[in-house]
């Protein structure tokens, strides 16, 4: 895939800081509807790699979305278990793998829940809210600026 050059890349680096920055706004206005600054989701590195490498696979829906239900689903339920943050996001990975839902992003999931122990539930929702708007991102980016 060739880079744009010049005045292009201007206009495509703005178009696609344009959609980070909405994206983010998104997301926190999801986090407002259950009380939940947007430090606490796991989505702004989603966001980040959707703004600004929509071709990649890792931000495809299938990926973004299997590899946050993943390692969400791993986080919740190995953190019954007391499994360290950086083993859950190790087995994260390789679920992603075995399931090709590699989504890199996602492995940030079981740190932050380690870190914030009472999130649980509250997270859910605008963890998937996120997630849609990333996909939204990176397709309409990929159709924009390729």
């Amino acid at each position: 895939m060739h880079q744009p050059k010049g005045l292009t890349a201007i206009v495509v680096f703005v178009i696609r800081a344009t959609f980070f920055v909405l994206g983010i706004e998104a997301v926190i206005r999801a986090g407002a509807v259950v009380s939940l600054p947007i430090e606490r989701i796991p989505i702004i590195t989603t966001l980040a790699l959707a703004a600004t490498a929509p071709q990649l696979r890792a931000t495809y829906p299938r990926a973004v979305i299997g590899g946050h239900l993943i390692a969400l689903s791993l986080t919740l339920f190995c953190h019954v278990w007391l499994i360290p943050a950086v083993i859950v996001a190790a087995m994260a990975l390789v679920a992603m793998q075995v399931t090709a839902t590699v989504h890199p992003p996602a492995a940030l999931t079981p740190f932050l829940l380690a870190a914030h122990p009472d999130l649980g539930q509250p997270v859910v929702l605008p963890l998937f809210f996120g997630c849609l708007v990333a996909v939204i991102v990176s397709g309409l980016l990929r159709r924009v600026t390729t």
